[in-house]
């Protein structure tokens, strides 16, 4: 877009088209898009319809049971962020933006359903921030949240209950903690390559020009009119999400759904790219302590403490040899490992004996929190009694003889005398040869053999 110096246009020209229905609820969509699109540069379109759907979102709070944050976050000065909270405070409902407010200001103002746009979020939630603060915006996401303080005369004080539900959209450089990021949609915003021209924004030439009445009177109608079906919509949810990215994408979903066209497409890419493109917020620390550690046991079965203290301080790109200043210690690792149920013993290994950590402690914390790296990490920790179709995931893919199979046979056989045969029995056997099989080979001698056990034996 070419940089103008005149006073901006909010795209009101568009109203007269005779193609296009500008103040539909999807017209005045597609009219935030653009609104935002001229004055701020974003990475993609997901971004643009994130920030337009939760816009208007703002006017319709009470319509949902939760509120998404909206986290907008750089790496650097100069990326937009300041630029996006001033197009907010343009458009949402009833903004208030604030680098500094007071938290008796946030405790009164939220049950009016105010919008809250609050810049440099890495001053309240850095190292020595504001833990009142903290606590107000950790609790205003679920309808029904309330914060209590004690008020009144000093003669009768009394407990005051305060509702912290509203629409708040935070602002800063670096990542929110992991339990408020959760909670919110990602908005990562990068430095505008020069060569890409916008509208310059001067506000007080946009606050005077009629058009951004126009848009923000038509957004407030829009909301009006299709409140109710958007409070009693249910969108189809996106699979790719886990739970809570599905729960606090639905208000916006609904809105999608209830505008119809390409929007509700539209919304699900937007979720799902913001979300599982690289746009969410980094991994917790828990998490990511154990996709480290993941790596660096590699196939030991047990490893001494500081031999694993060692190794993952010895990771290039990882925190863990400087983690403020210092490196991580065997009550950090046991600190945050023991929510996971994971807990050091006494091991021996060659001839040392010392506290330890055994692989298999954390299979259960790998197969929840970790994507699987191939198949054998997704199945070798499978218990007995395993179905005759799951074999093949753990069977390497190398080639076999039709001598390989029958070999198998013969021990499968032997089986055939114990009291109580057992598939894990069965499967023993077949893994006799199962290193020098392929896949269906096992499957077909295993499956053949087990057609000819005694009606008790069941897989």
């Amino acid at each position: 877009m070419s940089e103008r110096e005149d006073v901006p246009d909010t795209g009101a020209e568009d109203a007269n088209s005779p193609t296009q229905d500008t103040t539909s609820l999807a017209g005045v969509l597609d009219r935030i898009v653009g609104f935002v699109a001229r004055f701020l540069w974003t990475q993609s379109d997901h971004q643009l319809n994130a920030i337009a759907l939760w816009i208007l979102h703002t006017h319709l709070v009470d319509e949902f049971d939760v509120t998404p944050y909206l986290e907008i976050s750089a790496p650097e000065k100069r990326c937009g962020k300041t630029r996006l909270l001033e197009l907010l405070d343009l458009l949402c409902y009833d903004p208030v933006l604030s680098i500094n407010m007071s938290v008796a200001a946030m405790f009164r103002l939220a049950p009016q359903r105010r919008t809250f746009l609050i810049d440099e979020f890495d001053a309240i939630f850095g190292r020595g921030g504001d833990e009142d603060k903290r606590a107000f915006i950790n609790s205003g996401y679920r309808k029904g949240a309330q914060a209590v303080r004690v008020g009144g005369p000093p003669r009768d004080l009394k407990p005051e209950f305060f509702d912290t539900y509203c629409a708040k959209a935070l602002a800063g450089i670096g990542n929110l903690p992991d339990t408020v990021a959760d909670r919110a949609i990602p908005i990562r915003l990068q430095r505008k390559p020069t060569s890409i021209r916008l509208d310059r924004f001067r506000l007080r030439a946009v606050k005077a020009d009629p058009a951004l009445d126009q848009l923000k009177g038509d957004i407030a109608e829009v909301a009006e009119a299709h409140q109710a079906s958007i409070g009693f919509c249910y969108p189809t949810l996106p699979d790719e999400l886990h739970d809570r990215a599905q729960e606090i994408w639905e208000p916006l979903l609904a809105i999608a759904t209830v505008a119809g066209g390409p929007w509700p497409a539209e919304a699900h890419a937007a979720a799902v790219a913001l979300h599982t493109g690289g746009d969410e917020a980094d991994s917790s620390t828990g998490v990511e302590l154990l996709a480290d550690i993941r790596d660096v046991f590699g196939d030991d079965p047990k490893l001494h403490t500081r031999t694993l203290l060692d190794r993952l301080c010895g990771l290039d790109e990882a925190p863990w040899g400087d983690w403020y200043g210092k490196a991580i210690t065997a009550r950090f690792l046991a600190t945050r490992l023991k929510p996971y149920q994971i807990h050091s013993k006494d091991l021996r290994i060659d001839v040392s004996v010392l506290k330890g950590y055994e692989r298999g402690a954390f299979t259960d914390a790998f197969d929840r929190y970790l994507p699987a790296t191939s198949a054998t990490d997704a199945t070798s920790e499978a218990p007995q009694g395993i179905p005759a179709d799951s074999v093949s995931a753990t069977v390497p893919q190398q080639s076999a003889t039709p001598a390989d199979v029958a070999d198998v046979l013969p021990i499968v056989a032997a089986t055939e005398n114990a009291e109580t045969p057992t598939p894990a029995t069965h499967v023993a056997a077949v893994a006799d040869v199962a290193a020098r099989a392929t896949q269906q080979d096992v499957i077909d001698a295993f499956n053949a053999e087990v057609a000819t056990q005694p009606s008790g034996f069941s897989t």
